[in-house]
């Protein structure tokens, strides 16, 4: 027999290990009843203590450390100091101890053991000691069901938040088909939408009198490495025009003031219609001028009429209204074959892709979707037969059925020679199953010989990827990219060109545009330009300019100014000599004007110009 503590060899029917102490419970028997027949086997047998409990050796004991609670707890209680060399073994040496007071220990008292009833109220040890009887251990069932449904509740969310990634990664041909359908559907839907306007059956559209607003400040104008606001001490245009596009006028004022103010220092006032252009300056001269207006603006390169286009009311297209029911029903057509070439395509994927933008960036798949000859021949015959089985166009289709017929055309498609062979288009999928990028490089084109040209388009709008949308067009000798956002009433417009040619090296041109439109619809409102700058490097001439400023506008009844708000208007272009005198005499009478526009040295040049004297500052 061996004790369960130290491992130390012990004799059969022995109480404690003679070596640590520990007391020698025995398997499957009553704990009462194996402490009593460890002691004495009946109640004739005289039990050798000596044996039992003090057959360790003094140095053994003063070594080892007593193992039992019994120990501890009568200790606590008669508080009795023990001399260094006895160390006992035995909880009964405290029990006898301080019951006879120095008893002969062959003589012990057992009809009431000290063991049976041990002091368990305060132990000392966090373990419980040997024979101490377990709690029932309580049901786990409800725990573990809790547990379950929690896990599988939150594999459930995750499985629904990963679902279009785990779809890209398992079917990634079916997710980038999918896009391209939605966004040919979208652009379907849009050219519906548009052919639908009643406004595209004019070939112009009356928006009204309008009354502009303007204040545009210089911030910045430094060319070839002149800032020519060193030359002004005015910084800000100032403008109040009103336009009538049935008549073809504009009339209104024109000034200059200094940092910013809207009170202008010089103003000139303008009125022209389709014939003349009226102006005066009533701060340098009461006398007013006109001009044809055909000259003015040949001068200028600009066609007058062109300026109203877009705004002039027109008279209804017959034509245009008579056939945008059958165009809407081609377009129709044309789109619903296309996702027949969409699934005809080849897709091969290419990786994983980040497309940048100024709203920031979108993490995309790329593919490759590469299209044949004979795709492209299949695509040409599935719209010939929805042009043919739309109910719509029969009646159009009637009218040449006699010299033409759908057989004859399909025939002719079949039997035509392309010659490209296949061309391969480069799109990104989002895991919304969203179009967001597209490439296209002459290149990819089989038998192509001509110039390289390459165009990239790309979606990447934060809240709608159609919010910011960048274009790239490059050429052998070119590059020009332009990227558009809008974030709410704000917009912005990146341009930036640049030849790929060494011999243009180092020359571009940048030009950002960033604003913000407020008003209650598309004519009455306030646009405010928070930035407009141009820089660049142009024949070795540099330029590198900002404004800034805002832009009233509204719908007004009438135009304010007319051609009567300058009697007796002087024909700029026949001046007599009289009316030259007149003009210069009263223009240099009021030069003085001048000195809070320009600089004191360009005003000092000027003067010297006209007068041949440099002394005019302190003339006035």
């Amino acid at each position: 027999m061996f004790c369960t503590k130290c491992g130390n060899e012990l004799e059969e029917g022995i109480v404690f290990c003679s070596k640590c102490g520990n007391m020698i419970v025995l398997p499957e028997k009553d704990d009462s009843m194996e402490m009593t027949q460890n002691v004495s086997q009946d109640s004739n047998e005289t039990v050798d203590l000596t044996k039992s409990v003090s057959g360790v050796q003094p140095e053994q004991q003063e070594s080892a450390a007593p193992q039992s609670p019994f120990y501890y707890s009568q200790m606590t209680q008669t508080q009795a100091p023990q001399p260094e060399n006895e160390a006992p073994q035995s909880p009964f040496y405290y029990n006898q101890m301080a019951q006879t007071q120095g008893e002969q220990y062959s003589q012990p008292q057992y009809s009431q053991p000290q063991y049976s009833q041990p002091q368990y109220s305060q132990p000392q040890y966090s373990q419980a000691p040997v024979g101490t009887p377990m709690r029932p251990k309580k049901k786990k069932a409800p725990l573990i069901i809790a547990i379950a449904a929690v896990l599988v509740i939150a594999l459930g969310v995750v499985g629904l938040l990963m679902k279009p990634t785990l779809e890209m990664m398992i079917n990634p041909e079916k997710q980038v088909k999918t896009a391209l359908k939605q966004s040919t559907g979208k652009l379907a839907d849009t050219f519906d939408e548009v052919l639908s306007q009643q406004s595209l059956a004019t070939s112009a559209v009356s928006i009204g009198k309008m009354d502009f607003t303007y204040s545009l400040r210089l911030d910045k104008a430094t060319v070839a490495g002149s800032d020519f606001l060193s030359y002004l001490k005015v910084d800000t245009l100032n403008a109040h025009l009103q336009m009538s596009p049935d008549d073809k006028v504009i009339a209104g004022t024109m000034g200059l003031a200094a940092n910013g103010s809207t009170s202008s220092i010089i103003e000139a006032k303008i009125y022209m219609d389709r014939y003349n252009v009226y102006m005066s300056v009533p701060s340098l001269c009461s006398k007013s001028f006109y001009m044809s207006t055909d000259s003015v603006f040949d001068d200028a390169g600009i066609d007058y009429d062109q300026l109203f286009a877009y705004m002039g009311s027109g008279t209804s297209n017959n034509s245009m209204s008579m056939y945008s029911g059958t165009i809407q029903a081609v377009v129709k057509d044309v789109f619903a074959a296309v996702d027949t070439l969409i699934e005809e395509a080849t897709y091969t994927k290419l990786g994983k892709v980040t497309l940048s933008g100024n709203q920031g960036n979108v993490k995309a798949t790329q593919f490759a979707v590469t299209v044949t000859e004979q795709n492209v021949k299949n695509f040409a015959n599935n719209v010939i037969d929805n042009i043919y089985n739309d109910d719509s166009l029969k009646a159009l289709l009637g009218l040449v059925s006699g010299q033409i017929n759908k057989d004859m055309i399909k025939k002719q498609i079949s039997a035509s020679t392309l010659g490209f062979g296949q061309l391969t288009v480069n799109v990104c999928v989002n895991n919304k199953k969203e179009l967001v990028a597209f490439s296209f490089n002459t290149s990819s084109i089989s038998n192509y010989k001509g110039d390289n040209v390459q165009f990239d388009v790309k979606f990447v709008g934060k809240e709608d990827i159609y919010d910011c949308v960048g274009i790239n067009i490059s050429a052998d000798d070119f590059t020009g990219n332009v990227m558009i956002s809008q974030n709410g009433n704000n917009a912005r417009v990146e341009m930036g060109m640049k030849p790929l040619s060494s011999k243009y090296q180092g020359q571009y041109l940048d030009m950002v545009i960033d604003a913000t439109e407020n008003g209650t619809d598309n004519l009455n409102g306030n646009l405010t330009i928070n930035q407009f700058t141009i820089k660049g490097n142009i024949d070795n001439q540099s330029i590198d300019m900002a404004m800034s400023g805002s832009m009233g506008y509204k719908q007004i009844n009438s135009v304010e100014m007319s051609k009567s708000d300058f009697p007796n208007a002087i024909n700029a272009e026949r001046m007599t000599n009289a009316q030259q005198s007149e003009v210069a005499a009263e223009t240099i009478k009021n030069i003085s004007v001048l000195k809070n526009v320009l600089s004191d040295e360009m005003y000092n040049k000027m003067y010297k110009s006209m007068f041949g004297s440099s002394s005019s500052i302190g003339m006035y």
